[in-house]
């Protein structure tokens, strides 16, 4: 065998090897019912705009005067910023209803597949982008709402 094959088959070994675990590690279908859609309504507390995944953490009454919270995994920040989204698109205290998909142990945990604002607006992602003109709207509205 030549040192330019070897090298060649050596360096495609390492790359599968490489790969295998990083596919593991995002496996939605291990956490996630991909067939399944649950719908939460809350108050947003924390939205986490960071990578591999953002995250937001929804209160959620439920329903004996208690509060549940609710994690929902949502894409990375890189592949968010190309749908318009930034750190405030989903601020603390803002009233939201998110549709994803349940996690498969039961807890309280979704992954993102749409949400509505409380003022009505809706994001999808891999369909309507959000818009940074739609963006813009939503942050002035929730100025205007938040003046005294």
């Amino acid at each position: 065998m030549k040192l330019a094959d070897f090298l060649a088959l050596a360096g495609a070994a390492l790359a599968a090897g490489t790969l295998l675990p990083a596919a593991a590690h995002h496996s939605f279908e291990a956490l996630y019912d991909g067939r399944a859609l649950v719908t939460i309504d809350g108050t947003v507390r924390e939205f986490e705009f960071a990578n591999p995944h953002a995250r937001v953490t929804v209160e959620v009454p439920d329903g004996q005067g208690g509060v549940r919270q609710w994690i929902v995994e949502i894409d990375g920040r890189r592949s968010l910023q190309n749908f318009g989204w930034t750190a405030a698109t989903l601020l603390p205290g803002e009233h939201v209803r998110i549709t994803g998909h349940p996690g498969r142990m039961g807890e309280p945990r979704m992954f993102f597949a749409k949400v509505v604002r409380g003022d009505g607006s809706e994001i999808v992602l891999g369909g309507n982008h959000l818009s940074s003109t739609g963006e813009a709207k939503h942050l002035r509205a929730v100025r205007r709402a938040a003046a005294p």
